[in-house]
């Protein structure tokens, strides 16, 4: 490959990176669930969730008390 070519594919890592990263990021709650899960499978036992109804980002941040 030539200088020149990976020169011009360099925002095209970039970006895709960024949103490799920017997805990992919004779902890091549900990739420590999902590796909990295995754990307590692998030994044996079921795992209990606190789960409640999904309302969305906007109502969410209106019921907060600060």
């Amino acid at each position: 490959m030539t200088t020149e070519v990976m020169l011009a594919l360099l925002p095209v890592i970039a970006v895709v990176m960024f949103s490799v990263v920017f997805i990992a990021f919004i779902n890091i709650g549900g990739i420590i669930a999902a590796i909990k899960d295995a754990r307590a499978k692998r030994e044996g036992r079921e795992i209990r969730r606190r789960r409640q109804p999904h309302i969305g980002y906007w109502e969410g941040l209106k019921q907060r008390r600060y």
